[in-house]
């Protein structure tokens, strides 16, 4: 039988914390909590713990100095961070942390960052995330980029992106063509995000009228790329915008 994933919950909103309890439990995960950072700590020591959930705002250890900790002793372990006044959280803390996610939005969005998380964290690979809702270019991009040694999200509308995003994939291919928003906007909405605003995107599209690359650009986005005929070269340009991100970072 495949072992359920632990994650633990920790908030000083004791309400809250049972309702998330409640909630990943129905979604097939075993889920503890703690209503203090002190707490959280002391249960990481002496509990196998998957993923951390941690709330910013909370007395005597912030989120932030809370994620420091668990960074120091547990580095590998995937930690998201919550909270009602995004901005009033730190660069630092959003450092710290693999994902972070406003409260008080859907329930769909705070599942679907847990899963991205634990997915790319569990592969040990370099994470993409496809979006696009022609089901046929996005299999044919994904099988690609899974054949090049990536671990791949997948989304189909930019709801799902903008959700699926708080887990930080290493680089976003995002078609512009969406049923809700055009990838534009998906775009403008990661790069006002401080947890998301540094994940490259690469825009894709054969179809939108106009001058796309310009507007790519405009929005955000670190490359545009025409829907090749042979999905291998949307590999390439993947490889290559992550290799400029590592040279910068050097």
């Amino acid at each position: 039988m495949q072992k359920l994933a632990t994650i633990l919950c920790i908030d000083d909103d004791e309400t809250g914390l049972m309702i998330r309890k409640m909630m990943l439990e129905a979604s097939g995960y075993s889920a503890v909590t703690a209503i203090t950072g002190e707490q959280g700590l002391q249960i990481l020591a002496s509990s196998s713990i998957d993923a951390v959930v941690l709330d910013y705002q909370m007395p005597t250890m912030n989120g932030s100095e809370v994620a420091r900790a668990i960074r120091e002793r547990w580095p590998k372990i995937p930690i998201m961070m919550l909270s009602g006044v995004p901005y009033e959280v730190t660069e630092e803390a959003l450092q710290l942390v693999n994902a972070f996610i406003v409260k008080g939005g859907a329930p769909e969005k705070l599942l679907a960052g847990i899963e991205g998380l634990l997915h790319s964290q569990g592969s040990g690979r370099i994470t993409i995330l496809n979006v696009d809702d022609n089901d046929q270019h996005r299999y044919a991009i994904s099988r690609v980029l899974r054949g090049a040694g990536f671990e791949v999200l997948e989304a189909r509308t930019g709801r799902e992106a903008l959700e699926m995003a708080s887990a930080r994939p290493s680089l976003v291919v995002l078609d512009i063509n969406l049923p809700d928003m055009l990838g534009f906007d998906v775009c403008r909405q990661l790069k006002a995000n401080p947890a998301t605003r540094q994940i490259p995107v690469i825009h894709i599209s054969a179809t939108y009228p106009g001058d796309s690359a310009v507007e790519s650009m405009n929005s955000g986005a670190t490359r545009f790329l025409e829907h090749p005929e042979d999905p291998h070269d949307v590999v390439k340009v993947v490889q290559h915008e992550l290799r400029k991100v590592r040279e910068e970072s050097a």
